[in-house]
């Protein structure tokens, strides 16, 4: 689809002017004409693409943004404020262009009578399956404040468990940064110089020696090419960990990493048990609910057994 720049004047004589995506400029006259718009232009956008259309992978809407965005959608359906009030108000409250973007589209697809779980499912990556989910369950229910004060309450906890593993990680990350930085200036530049004053003495070295200053002779006189096959090596294993396969590997070497496997599958154990508890306070059906908890795991080992776990529930066993 491409995008087109439009001006209009409305019944009021108001000017609208937008850049929105279709398919020809005659979808975006019949958009236009059915909201009851007078014309004055339609052109191509030629508008340079905004940095998350071009990098989605790497921009993101923060956690602390959706989290604050849930608590106050919370506050305004409590008191009555009508949905798409609500909606526009954070629209232009939103820090992120990203946010203003979706919550756009989101208050559109309302106004043409979708719902708000549906209007959310349009963004997955910025309200996920339990997202998603949870106010599907509300909209059934009524109880749509206190499904977005568990939702925000949620992620909050989500995010500081998240935060504390990241927190046990750096120590170690730093430390084994440093020991490689070293390692690598001994072998690169410090052994050469070694292997040079050895030979100038001709001495007889135990094999050890001998196996570690050939070494550093090999490093010291190939430091450029070993230094662009690392990098190469770096994008490949970047490129597979993103597919399907790579994605398994990774998360299986993860949990068998001593110490920081330990800490991982505690971390995935806390957040599926608290993924739970909060689906199952929020009414929605148990089938429905093993299902967004074994998503939202992020790691393929759990959510592997555990998707066991849901089909022999269905045959008639007990969860225990």
């Amino acid at each position: 689809m491409s995008k087109f720049k439009y001006l209009a004047y409305d019944a009021g004589g108001r000017r609208r002017s937008a850049v929105v995506a279709a398919s020809s400029a005659d979808q975006v006259k019949e958009m236009l004409w059915s909201d009851g718009l007078h014309i004055v232009q339609i052109q191509p956008d030629f508008s340079f693409p905004h940095p998350d259309e071009l990098l989605p992978t790497f921009i993101k809407v923060k956690p602390s943004e959706i989290i604050l965005f849930t608590r106050q959608l919370a506050t305004f359906v409590k008191v009555g404020v009508p949905i798409l009030d609500g909606l526009g108000v954070l629209r232009d409250q939103a820090s992120s262009a990203i946010m203003r973007r979706a919550l756009t589209q989101i208050i559109k697809d309302l106004g043409t009578g979708a719902s708000l779980s549906g209007a959310l499912a349009g963004f997955p990556k910025i309200f996920g399956r339990l997202y998603v989910d949870m106010i599907s369950s509300a909209e059934v229910s009524g109880n749509l404040d206190e499904t977005l004060r568990q939702l925000a309450n949620y992620m909050s906890r989500d995010e500081s468990a998240l935060r504390k593993v990241r927190n046990a990680m750096i120590y170690p990350a730093i430390v084994l940064t440093l020991a490689f930085a070293v390692v690598g200036v001994l072998i690169g530049f410090v052994l050469p110089a070694f292997a040079r004053l050895f030979a100038d003495f001709r001495a007889t070295m135990p094999l050890p020696t001998r196996i570690l200053l050939t070494v550093g002779t090999f490093t010291g006189r190939h430091l450029v090419a070993i230094f662009v096959l690392l990098g190469l090596l770096v994008v490949w294993g970047t490129l597979y960990a993103n597919t399907a396969r790579g994605k398994r590997t990774r998360d299986v070497l993860l949990l068998r990493v001593p110490a920081l496997g330990t800490i991982v599958r505690y971390a995935i154990i806390e957040r599926y048990l608290r993924t739970l508890a909060t689906l199952a306070r929020s009414g929605v059906a148990i089938t429905q609910m093993l299902d967004t908890a074994n998503q939202s795991l992020g790691n393929w080992v759990f959510t592997d057994r555990l998707g066991a776990v849901r089909d022999q529930m269905l045959s008639g066993e007990g969860f225990a």
